[in-house]
């Protein structure tokens, strides 16, 4: 089998792979409060018997936990906890999503107090821990400081576990990229001094293999961590496989690092790994393997698209290709720079050729990790205030850290980056960053830094992602309390009350201005998206009251802000009758003491989005240049070089 036709073939698996568990993940998401009664910040003016908590998605009932405390810090036990069937049916049918779930709290008798009702629990989907807070008052009025929402800190113990899963995916990953790409390519530059190839192959099929035992082993830890945290207790592990789409992924994922860890032990011969039938199976499981990794990570809350797993994949395999080249190289190429001279050159000519791989793998880095940033950072307060976004600015300051060493090295190893950095920062012509003698320091500070990455990221992946109700603008416009509209023959009278996020009458007056009326009304309803998503929102049945009066109640409009309304009227043997009226609902009148702003808490997705898309552009324009002109001076030459052979032979002749 060719070259070409394992090409042709990998791609086609790879397209596969991500089409089959695109398909198999576009409902997943990572559950998230969409709704509370009592609301946070309300002032209930009677007891309440119970609290009721929606979510958009499914969680572990079993790794689920609530807590009440008042404003004098006393705690009191909640009766029972549980999932209330006929309200999640509800929800179901009123928000069109069959993961909502409805929790039901059963309080016991509270007195005149400030009250805060802290939940825990693990979505089961991703697996990821969520927590959150709703604060309320019986007969007592919210103080601002008491609102305050404090972040669970991701246990150290699965934060570790997941460091050295990542780790080991990473060596698999690079190791891997080393002996298929770098190597080959390498070895056919050295020529007569190839001598060490064999011995480095081997050494790269270890550590890949080594490297996939040890996410394996990193895995089974990590699922007894989650099991046994929280209130999982003893039989928690068994709960996440046997109830979670989690556990079966795990499943698969353990699978995979097992079938590859042996392959790559198997494959240390290079006659082995020579079979182009096994060359495409392991790059066929290690997609799987990426594609499972990418969908037990961090899920936009709206659900995963075939887009956002395949910028997921990209950023696991860019980083991977990076980061596990960087210990490959460590541990299989850089020892040859204190060997003989051909080993020198075996290792010079390997670390030439990881130079551009590195620097492709940069790009993809950056671009999906803004993309990526953007799903899961609501604003730039956002990024400010929480753990998940201190650590991803960490972890941009490492990466960029990351670059510069490995620019310097660069320099080093090609004379023309070094010559082009020189005249950047104006200095003598044979001017170099470092000499070539530290070369083997600086790949082992930028190995070592790498290492830091990943525990960032491991810290990242634990943590709640930087989103959710408290990091949204407040709204601050002012309300309208009625509206009269036409649209075709019918006459539309619209109102709200109170018009407050939380429990609303809409009220609905439809008269008909022909007479006699064409048709009779037959139903009414209504769409809501609420502000910033257009498009997405739920459709709600109006009751009708009769004389042509129709009224919805329920706690749909539970935020504040510009909202559209899509009023649709059926009548029989006509088309139905719409009209769209946006309507704005009015802030609380202590949300501004919910969310102080420190900086901005405008949303930065958008922007990230466009950011990624202009890394991509310029990085595609900066090859395509690149390409072209490599392929203009080639040609340029090859036309002197013709020249001067038939300026040869016409001297010969004379």
């Amino acid at each position: 089998m060719s070259k070409q036709q394992i090409r042709a073939i990998s791609a086609l698996l790879a397209f596969s792979f991500a089409l089959f568990f695109g398909n198999m993940a576009s409902a997943s998401a990572h559950a998230i409060l969409i709704r509370t009664d009592p609301q946070d910040g309300a002032n209930l003016a009677e007891t309440p018997k119970q609290a009721h908590l929606w979510f958009n998605d499914l969680i572990i009932m079993d790794f689920t936990s609530v807590e009440l405390v008042n404003d004098e810090g006393q705690h009191l036990p909640a009766k029972a906890l549980r999932l209330n069937t006929e309200m999640t049916a509800a929800a179901v049918k009123e928000y069109d999503n069959p993961k909502i779930m409805v929790l039901e709290v059963d309080l016991p008798e509270l007195t005149p107090h400030a009250y805060r009702l802290d939940w825990k629990s693990r979505s089961a989907d991703d697996l990821h821990t969520i927590t959150g807070t709703v604060i309320f008052g019986v007969q007592h009025s919210i103080a601002p400081e008491t609102r305050k929402v404090t972040e669970t800190t991701p246990p150290p113990l699965e934060v570790f576990m997941r460091w050295l899963s990542f780790g080991g995916i990473s060596g698999l990953a690079g190791a891997f990229t080393l002996s298929l790409t770098i190597l080959p390519k390498a070895r056919k530059k050295l020529e007569q001094e190839g001598e060490f190839a064999i011995p480095v192959r081997a050494r790269l099929m270890k550590l890949a293999g080594w490297s996939g035992l040890l996410a394996f082993v990193a895995g089974l830890g990590l699922l007894l961590v989650q099991g046994f945290a929280g209130e999982g207790g003893v039989d928690g592990w068994w709960v996440i496989i046997s109830r979670t789409a989690y556990g079966l992924r795990w499943l698969i994922s353990q699978s995979l690092l097992l079938i590859l860890a042996v392959l790559f032990l198997k494959a240390v011969k290079p006659e082995k790994f020579s079979q182009s039938v096994v060359r495409v199976a392991v790059i066929a499981l290690t997609l799987a393997l990426l594609v499972v990794e990418a969908l037990n990570g961090h899920a936009p809350a709206e659900g995963v698209s075939g887009l956002s797993l395949s910028i997921d994949v990209i950023h696991l395999l860019s980083s991977g290709m990076w980061v596990g080249g960087l210990f490959a190289l460590v541990v299989a190429v850089v020892p040859l720079l204190h060997k003989n001279q051909a080993g020198r050159a075996t290792a010079i000519a390997m670390l030439k050729r990881f130079s551009g791989v590195a620097a492709v793998s940069l790009i993809a880095v950056i671009a999906s990790g803004l993309y990526k940033s953007g799903k899961q950072v609501a604003s730039i307060d956002a990024l400010l205030v929480t753990l998940y976004g201190q650590a991803l600015m960490l972890k941009v300051y490492l990466v960029l850290f990351m670059a510069l060493l490995g620019l310097v090295n660069t320099a080093v190893l090609h004379p023309r980056v070094g010559a082009f950095l020189g005249k950047l920062l104006r200095k003598p012509q044979d001017w170099k960053p470092t000499s070539s003698r530290l070369l083997r320091r600086t790949i082992l500070v930028e190995a070592g830094v790498a290492t830091l990455v990943l525990l960032l990221a491991a810290l990242i992946g634990t943590s709640q992602p930087a989103r959710g109700p408290e990091f949204e603008p407040l709204f601050t416009g002012e309300a309208s309390s009625s509206l009269t509209a036409n649209a075709n023959d019918l006459i539309f009278n619209l109102s709200i009350k109170p018009n407050r996020p939380g429990q609303n009458f809409i009220s609905i007056g439809i008269f008909n201005s022909r007479r006699p009326a064409p048709a009779p009304i037959e139903s009414v309803a209504v769409k809501l998206d609420s502000p910033g998503q257009q498009g997405s929102g739920i459709t709600v049945n109006a009751e009708s009251l009769g004389n042509g009066r129709y009224q919805i109640a329920g706690g749909y409009l539970n935020k504040a802000g510009i909202w559209n309304l899509a009023l649709v009227v059926n009548r029989p043997g006509m088309e139905e009758t719409k009209l769209s009226v946006p309507w704005t609902v009015a802030a609380g009148e202590d949300a501004s003491e919910k969310r102080p702003v420190i900086v901005s808490n405008q949303s930065i997705g958008s922007l990230l989005d466009w950011a990624a898309a202009l890394v991509a552009l310029l990085a595609f324009t900066g090859l395509g240049g690149w390409r072209l002109s490599k392929k203009l001076s080639w040609n340029f030459n090859s036309f002197l070089l013709f020249k001067t052979l038939r300026q040869t032979r016409s001297e010969r002749r004379e």
